[in-house]
């Protein structure tokens, strides 16, 4: 029983940082227009941003994406950045790891 129990609470634990580890950054400032994802959706400040996403920004737009660690990028107009993919654990930061493309 006792083991049945801890492969419950495991398997719990991982469902948990699996959904940790979803979201990357989000939208902190910006002007103009900017857009992400594969339907190209504009963003707004405050949108959260997961692993994967690419951002775009427009003519005469900027935007600021901050992280979870504190991370900042800022983004000038007709700019291309994709989160390739980044993982932070607040628990243990030596596990943490972030892969960025500026395009």
């Amino acid at each position: 029983m006792a083991r049945l129990f801890a492969v419950l609470i495991s398997a719990m634990l991982a469902l948990c940082a699996g959904n940790a580890f979803a979201q990357a950054a989000y939208v902190h400032d910006m002007s103009g227009t900017a857009t992400f994802g594969g339907t190209q959706r504009n963003l707004k400040v405050g949108d959260l941003i997961e692993s994967g996403a690419t951002i775009n920004t427009g003519d005469k737009s900027s935007a600021v994406i901050k992280f979870e660690d504190g991370q900042v990028m800022a983004l000038a107009e007709r700019s291309s950045f994709r989160i390739v993919d980044y993982r932070y654990n607040k628990q243990r930061v030596s596990d943490s790891s972030a892969v960025f493309s500026l395009l």
